[in-house]
């Protein structure tokens, strides 16, 4: 506890000594900081605080304490707000004994061998004194609400804070003892009550576990500057009523608590450099003959701080005391440029239009006198979008319309750019990153800037700036080149949308900047065709295709490093077949028959045919089919032969052509053979190749009787059998259609019927690999090579869409042509494994081939951008971008920025990266590494930042005060870019470029002046940024008095109250002006317009001197004059100055000459001491009171003897007069 109490009377002893330093410093949010204090709980058992000296070394000291580490950040923390909020994590270790005085017998205990020894000590002694030791660890998060304001004020801050948090505590017992021989003992009863125990705590009276908890606290901190000191308590709440060890069966507290009491330290991270000044306070008074006090000046803005606005602009309206002139008076935006407002010393009141940002917007206004000094902060937030109209002087806006940090490929770039509030484009600056000026085309109207430019390979950044007398902006935009072209491609054929008859059709396109068939795919509606040909060379892409009945959508994708395209065509497949007539019965023309009636059977195939296709001709008369079936493309009627023969015609068309067919049937009386085929059938698919027949032929004596044919081709090896009338035998077939023509005749007519059979010669495909190093049938190579051509011969493939090629088990492209397949690769390093199948309408087969690609080679590094290793920057962020070989992952680079890891992009081969520079040499290492070696390459950039020009004055060089019309001034500008700009103005009017130049950063100039202060104000603007500086300069003449009432000296009047009148010529300010009357001070009225000075007293009889002190920076004039107030003088007949109560007399005589010294006690009347103060008291207030400011009066000596007794007016003369001190010039130099 003494530690304790130490660390606490310590930190506020530092604090006292810091406490006149405070400064809140509103910039740092983030703090961290550490307490120490004491542990405690409130539970069943008391806590324990003496300290125990331990009887083991291992043992810690008793004293109950515990610490603390926390981390946070404010919230709200800002100048003006009522309450600001922490949010922090605490990191809370701490430990705590707790001893009871007397036996007690009702707890129970957690821990079941604890509860084993508690029934010992009940058997012993009724009872048990317990004790604990507890070690605590807790992790919390918690909320902070603190009074900011009163701390801002007075650097006290007290607060309330709550947290939750999970807590994990160990609970031990001193229950038990040994003896000499190392046996364990119960204690006695009277060592528990002399607590002579030995505070080993071997007994675990609760297993270490982890509780969630709640807490609430308090504290009270003293602020100096980034630094904080207090005192803080927290109870934490456990939620139950064991967290001493036991549990009491008497009730009790219900819950058991836990305190945490603690000294702290608080240390805010970061800068200081945005405080708000402490009002100094008033300076007393040097002496007690100072004629004034000096008071600090006060500001009071009249806005509402902290408020929102939808406005452009904004009136501020501000009060400011203590302050002389305007050029005590700066007003000034966040960016500490100067703003322009008007100030009227009459009232005191300061009016300024300033122009609203989008977002917010801070002003300062700050008054500085030689008393002291005074800063106020207004905060605005504007809710208006950038576009909004402003009004009064806004400054400059520039938005660049291009997207920046963004990567381009093409070498030439069209920048545009909205700048507002500019009146010509003499007021813009456009530069590259070496302030290089660059051309641009500015159009009033739209407010837009445009612009081409040439793009370098790699990182190029460009400035535009806009400056005017209000202010200035300047954006920045980076645009990254990389010198690579877009893939791109048309096709050939077809070269529109197409409609075709025919389902194959072969397509062609040209595909530029591609130099590999795995950046191109082919799409057939939306599914992906991997048989084509491509010539990298002509960038030529053929494929065949199987088009689909309809629409066919032809897309083809392809892609490279510079970007990616897709072209697209239709092709329509309009799939019509032409008519095909087929004789069923009778099956050929020439037959002949006995029956007249016949049922005639013809087969017509083809597109859309239907009966109102068809046109059949008996003997040359159209016949009416509409009673005829036609099903299944198969045309069936009956009609009625006539003796003899009977010619028929038969004709089809369809929107694809027409077919025609004759044929003749001969009606005779008697019996012509007939033909009939036992078993096939016409329109018979068979696999086999050899086909049996067996026909019956009726009404023929023999085989001389018939005739056979085979496709038009006569054939033998078939027999006629006399005994059952029947012709068999075998006939070979021929692959597609076959058709087989019998012809039978007697001497009635003939008979002939042709059988119509298909052989389908289906076989199965075969696939022979014929790559180089297969050829002796090798599916398992080794090629030291990355580039391979797969090849193999397919027998029995007529379509590439029957095939299929794949490489590592993903499907790859390839080129098919009569019976050939091809596939250009691109071999991984190791085994790589192909799979070439084929599946048509006849079978399935595959073949496997494996390939070792053992060409192990070290990766290379080639660098883009930059184009050298060695080079410099005045950009800070810089993109690298390099070509990596032989690397196939992220995971085998590492790029280091100065020795520390960075991010990259890695994707085909390319890697890519933005580096951060810092001020000087930046080393960019990027190494890559595989199995068979690395590479490594060493980019240096030296960064030398875009600075921010500065404005540099000689102060010796400048006078405070002038007397001349102008003053010469010359300024360096450090920084300074080709790209700067000046504009001077004076009292907030900025001067023609004639009366300055500069040269190289040096300004030279001869600034034209008006009588009083002039408020010089230099802005240099620049595409880094820009920079103010103000100075002031008094323009002034020396002071000089003409009176005008009197206007004589010695002037006599007979009235009492009297009007003075005086010129106080060049005085400037009323404050630079004294006047004493009878050697005391009285006030006046002062009209700076027309200098005119005016006061009104009552006089004593006798002499009355006028004394005028006027004092500016450029010198000092003196004046007195004397009034002869006589009462006893007839007012004379033609009244002059004064209303006729001036009479002038000039008898020669000096009067009282010291009454012409101005006193610097402003109640010296009051305190001269003479027989005649209480008439002096009574003429004090005599002197009449002016409408304007007023001074404190002087009593004035006044006699009380008549007109004409000469020796009470000698007695008069008599009378002391104040002491002769001269008026003290107190006003200070004027300026910042």
């Amino acid at each position: 506890m003494k530690k304790l109490y130490l660390l606490i009377f310590t930190l506020f002893f530092l604090g006292s000594i810091h406490g006149q330093k405070n400064k809140n410093n509103y910039e740092s949010k983030w703090f961290i900081g550490f307490n120490y204090g004491a542990t405690w709980s409130s539970s069943d058992i008391a806590n324990a605080w003496e300290l125990r000296e331990p009887q083991l070394e291992t043992l810690r000291s008793t004293s109950p304490s515990g610490w603390s580490l926390f981390l946070g950040k404010s919230y709200n923390y800002e100048y003006g707000k009522v309450l600001s909020f922490d949010l922090r994590g605490r990191y809370l270790r701490g430990h705590w004994y707790g001893q009871g005085t007397e036996l007690d017998s009702s707890i129970t205990a957690i821990n079941t061998d604890a509860q084993s020894i508690y029934d010992d000590y009940n058997s012993a002694y009724g009872g048990l004194i317990p004790n604990y030791y507890t070690k605590l660890d807790r992790l919390s998060f918690e909320l902070v609400i603190h009074l900011n304001r009163l701390r801002e004020k007075t650097g006290v801050d007290p607060y309330v804070f709550g947290g939750l948090g999970f807590s994990w505590k160990s609970i031990m017992g001193d229950l038990t003892t040994l003896d000499e021989n190392g046996n364990i003992l119960i204690y006695s009863e009277d060592q528990m009550l002399n607590n002579d125990l030995d505070f080993e705590f071997e007994t675990n009276l609760i297993d270490q576990q982890k509780f969630f908890m709640p807490s609430l606290g308090f504290g009270l901190a003293y602020d100096f500057g980034n630094t904080s000191i207090g005192l803080e308590h927290k109870t934490t709440f456990t939620r139950g009523d064991q967290f001493d060890g036991y549990l009491s069966e008497v009730p009790r507290l219900e819950n058991d608590l836990y305190h945490y009491t603690s000294a702290f330290v608080r240390f805010r991270l970061g800068n200081s450099n945005h405080t708000r000044p402490q009002r100094p306070k008033p300076k007393p008074p040097s002496s007690v003959a100072d004629f004034s006090s000096c008071p600090t000046p006060i500001i009071d803005i009249l806005n509402a701080n902290n408020t929102t606005s939808s406005q452009g602009t904004l009136v501020i309206n501000a009060k400011l005391t203590n302050v002389n002139n305007v050029s005590e008076i700066e007003l000034s935006d966040k960016n500490n440029m100067p703003l322009p407002f008007d100030y009227d010393v009459n009232t005191n009141n300061l009016t300024a239009t300033v122009s609203l940002a989008p977002g917010n917007n801070t002003f300062i206004l700050k008054a500085t006198t030689n008393c002291g000094s005074d800063i106020e902060r207004l905060n605005i937030q504007n809710t208006t979008s950038s576009s909004s109209g402003f009004t009064g002087c806004p400054p400059p806006v520039v938005n660049i319309l291009n997207a920046s940090n963004v990567e381009v490929n093409q070498g030439v770039l069209s920048i545009s750019a909205q700048i507002l509030n500019i009146n010509s484009a003499s007021e813009i600056s456009f530069t590259d990153i070496n302030q290089v000026p660059l051309l641009f085309n500015y159009n009033p109207n739209s407010n837009v800037l445009s612009a081409t430019v040439t793009l370098n390979e790699g990182s190029n950044t460009f400035f535009i700036s806009g400056a005017n007398n209000c202010g200035s902006d300047t954006e920045r935009l980076n645009i990254q080149y990389t010198n690579c072209t877009q893939p791109s491609g048309v096709f050939i054929s077809p070269a529109t949308n197409l409609n075709v008859e025919s389902s194959s059709f072969l397509i062609q396109a040209r595909i530029l900047e591609i130099s590999d068939p795995s950046m191109l795919r082919l799409f057939v509606n939306n599914s992906q065709v991997f048989g084509f040909n491509f010539n990298a060379t002509t960038g030529l892409l053929q494929s065949t295709l199987s088009l689909e009945p309809g629409q066919n959508v032809i897309r083809i994708d392809f892609t490279n490093d510079c970007g990616q395209g897709t072209i697209t065509n239709t092709i329509f497949y309009n799939q019509c077949e032409t008519p095909f007539i087929e004789l069923i019965h009778p099956s050929a023309s020439g037959a002949t028959t006995n029956n007249q009636s016949q049922n005639i059977d013809i087969q017509i195939t083809g597109t859309d045919i239907s009966k109102n296709n068809i046109k059949i001709k008996l003997n040359g008369k159209l016949m009416e089919i509409s009673a005829a079936s036609f099903l299944n493309q198969l045309l069936s009627f009956s009609v009625s032969l006539s003796p003899g023969i009977n010619n028929f015609s038969v004709q089809v068309q369809n929107d694809c052509g027409s077919d025609s067919e004759e044929f003749t049937i001969n009606l005779e009386n008697c019996n012509a053979p007939s033909i009939i085929f036992n078993g096939a059938q016409t329109g018979l698919i068979t696999a086999q190749q050899s086909l049996g027949l067996n026909i019956t032929i009726n009404e023929i004596l023999g085989a001389q009787n018939i005739s056979y044919m085979l496709n038009g081709q006569g054939i033998t090896g078939m027999a006629f059998n006399t005994q059952n009338n029947t012709l068999s035998g075998n006939i070979t077939l021929a692959p597609g259609d076959n058709y087989f023509t019998i012809n039978a005749s007697n001497d009635c007519g003939t008979a002939i019927e042709t059988l119509h059979v298909i052989y389908n010669d289906c076989k199965d495909p075969v696939v022979s690999i014929t790559s180089p190093g297969s050829s002796n049938g090798a599916t398992d190579i080794t090629v030291s090579n990355s580039l391979y051509t797969i090849m193999a011969n397919l027998s029995n493939v007529n379509l590439a869409n029957e095939i299929s090629i794949k490489h590592n088990g993903n499907n790859i492209n390839f080129s098919f042509d009569k019976g050939k397949v091809s596939s250009n690769v691109l071999l991984r390093p190791g085994l790589n494994s192909f799979n070439i199948i084929v599946n048509t309408p006849c079978g399935e087969t595959s073949q496997n081939l494996t390939i070792v690609y053992d060409d192990c080679e070290p990766p290379t590094i080639t660098l883009k951008v930059p184009n050298n290793n060695a080079t410099e920057s005045n950009s800070q962020k810089v993109q690298i971008i390099a070509k990596l070989s032989n690397i196939n992952d992220a995971g085998q680079i590492t790029v280091l920025n100065n020795g520390l890891s960075i991010p990259f992009a890695f994707n085909n081969g390319i890697i890519k990266t933005l580096v951060i520079l810092i001020d000087g040499m930046n080393t960019i290492v990027i190494n890559a590494k595989n199995p068979c070696g690395e590479d490594t390459e060493n980019i240096s950039i030296n960064y030398e930042p875009c600075l921010v020009p500065e404005i540099s004055l000689d102060p010796s060089s400048i006078p405070s005060v002038i007397m001349t019309s102008s003053v010469p001034l010359t300024a360096m500008i450090n920084n300074y870019a080709a790209g700067t700009t000046m504009t001077i103005s004076v009292n907030g009017h900025s001067i023609a470029n004639s009366y300055f130049q500069m040269t190289n950063g040096t300004v030279t100039a001869n600034i034209p002046l008006a009588n009083g202060m002039n408020t010089i104000s230099i802005y240099a603007v620049s595409p880094c940024g820009s920079d103010a500086e103000t100075i002031s300069i008094l323009r002034c003449k020396n002071p000089s008095v003409n009176w005008i009432n009197p206007a004589l000296v010695n002037t006599v009047v007979t009235s009492e109250s009297f009007t003075l009148q005086a010129m106080a010529n060049n005085a400037l300010e009323e404050s630079n002006i004294r006047l004493a009357f009878n050697g005391a001070e009285i006030p006046f009225s002062y009209n700076s317009n027309t200098e005119l000075l005016s006061a009104t007293v009552n006089l004593i009889p006798g002499n009355n001197v006028f004394a005028i002190r006027i004092q500016n920076t450029c010198g000092v004039a003196n004046s007195n004059i004397t009034v002869i107030y006589n009462p006893t003088i007839e007012a004379p007949q033609n009244p002059g100055n004064n209303g006729g109560n001036i009479e002038k007399i000039n008898n020669g005589k000096t009067i009282n000459s010291n009454k012409g010294n101005i006193p610097s006690n402003r109640n010296s009347g009051s305190k001269n001491k003479n027989p005649k103060a209480s008439a002096e008291k009574k003429e004090s207030n005599n002197v009449k009171k002016s409408t304007t400011k007023q001074r404190p009066t002087g009593g004035q000596p006044k006699s009380n003897t008549s007109s004409g007794n000469k020796e009470k007016s000698k007695k008069e003369k008599e009378v002391p007069a104040p002491p002769k001190t001269p008026l003290k010039n107190t006003e200070k130099g004027k300026g910042r």
